[in-house]
């Protein structure tokens, strides 16, 4: 399968483009684009962590409040975990793409 993906994109021109307003090219757009939605998923998903956490320490012994703030808690770092898995993927396909 990664040698049908090769010939395909051996195909395909991948010239990059002329520099844009921001003087890069379309081969640097994809790593800063990547890192800044990752960047933000991350740093979302630490967001939620804490405020589970406040709900926890607020919670006064409250069973219902207790479990929100467990869910809150595990969503986040579900969703920390697929968020680095996800950019470990792109990541991979874009440098065998590029090779």
């Amino acid at each position: 399968m990664l040698q049908h993906l090769r010939q395909i994109a051996a195909e395909i021109d991948l010239s990059p483009l002329p520099n844009g307003p921001g003087g890069t090219t379309s081969d640097d757009a994809i790593p800063v684009i990547m890192s800044v939605v990752f960047a933000a998923l991350g740093a979302i998903s630490v967001l939620m962590i804490v405020i589970g956490g406040f709900q926890y320490v607020i919670s006064q012994g409250d069973p219902q409040r207790v479990a929100k703030a467990k869910d809150t808690i595990m969503y986040a770092v579900i969703g920390l975990v697929i968020s680095l898995l996800s950019y470990a993927i792109v990541a991979f396909v874009v440098t065998e793409i590029t090779k």
